[in-house]
């Protein structure tokens, strides 16, 4: 074995290192650009903020100086009133009092008329900020899909690059692992009719860590782009909730940006590697190699 592998050991390991570096520095570049992407978000959902604070600022506004002109409005009829009270008690001035009432109740149309004249004013206000409202969101949405969808389409092109290339090393470390796992079993029960040479243990242990370490690093890089990725629209739902928005708006932007899955993806994007996927598949390659040794320490603990 060490003699055949003193011509393939330059090539492969060579190739491994610089595979493992391009995965490495390709999900560098993916994971910046998520980064940009986030500070880009933030800064659409800040105009959200904004515009909703001068919204609320204005309805404040608007309410407060209907509410002085109403005042007014009621003390200038303060008198018109009194005088139609001493109507009822004073008969002796009727006539004044009559003439003072025509223009009581003239200034009540005319107040009347205004009032209306205002409250159209307002639905027209509130209609043109309903109509800016709903440009901006469209503005909004449409900027965010244009962003992510740019984004993914970078991710999407380095995945049809390089998921092939990715799926051979991943199946090469797990056999790797498997094969010293099966190995070290067999010569424990006797399987292989050969002893076991103390100095294997050193190619072993070599062959059973590298290939460990190569599978955590294999699914580290895609898992680290995919769950900062998928981490955006759990930011978004949390940022857009402070702006002040309408819920159909947060409904409508949360379900546009979440309308396709993002991340890292091998098997022509049908299988998105994730930290949930990463962290089972390597739980179940490290209980597999954990019942080896078991397996091996009890055969041993038996013959000795």
């Amino acid at each position: 074995h060490a003699y055949a592998m003193w011509a393939i050991i330059p090539p492969v390991i060579s190739a491994m290192f610089a595979s493992y570096t391009m995965f490495a520095f390709v999900a560098f570049l993916h994971f910046l650009d998520a980064r940009s992407l986030d500070t880009q978000i933030v800064e659409c959902i800040s105009m959200l903020t904004g515009f909703f604070a001068q919204k609320k600022n204005n309805q404040g506004r608007r309410k407060a100086q209907m509410h002085q002109k109403s005042e007014k409005k009621r003390t200038s009829r303060a008198p018109g009133s009194a005088l139609l009270l001493r109507e009822v008690t004073d008969s002796e001035e009727n006539e004044d009092i009559h003439s003072d009432g025509k223009s009581a109740v003239s200034s009540n149309c005319s107040y009347n008329a205004e009032l209306a004249k205002q409250q159209q004013s307002s639905l027209e206000g509130v209609h043109r900020q309903n109509a800016l409202e709903k440009e901006l969101c469209d503005l909004i949405v449409d900027v965010m899909q244009k962003k992510f969808g740019s984004v993914q389409s970078r991710i999407d092109h380095t995945c049809k690059s390089v998921g092939n290339l990715w799926l051979h090393l991943v199946f090469f470390s797990t056999c790797q692992v498997l094969a010293i796992s099966t190995s070290a079993v067999m010569h424990a029960s006797g399987a292989i009719k050969a002893d076991y040479k103390w100095w294997w243990a050193f190619q072993d242990f070599f062959h059973l860590g590298g290939g460990l370490v190569l599978l955590a690093a294999c699914m580290g890089v895609f898992c680290i782009v995919t769950s900062f990725m998928q981490r955006l629209t759990l930011r978004i739902s949390e940022v857009i909730g402070t702006t002040g928005c309408p819920f159909t708006m947060q409904a409508t932007i949360l379900g546009l940006v979440s309308a396709r899955p993002l991340g890292m993806h091998v098997l022509w994007g049908s299988t998105y590697i994730d930290a949930s996927k990463a962290l089972i598949f390597f739980g179940v390659i490290l209980l597999t190699v954990v019942h080896s040794m078991m397996y091996v320490a009890n055969y041993v603990d038996l013959f000795t």
